[in-house]
């Protein structure tokens, strides 16, 4: 058995998706997975 075809690398992602996101649009998707209203002005108290 070729032990190539067994370790084969997925294919690499479009590359919209592997750029980094800015921390404001972090803090953003955050806020609206959290609380379900996308929130403007920082967090009083960050929850990691």
């Amino acid at each position: 058995m070729n032990p190539q075809r067994l370790v084969r690398k997925p294919k690499p992602a479009p590359k919209q998706e592997v750029r980094p996101l800015a921390p404001e649009t972090v803090e953003a998707m955050r806020g609206f997975l959290l609380n379900g209203v996308p929130r403007t002005e920082p967090a009083k108290a960050s929850r990691a």
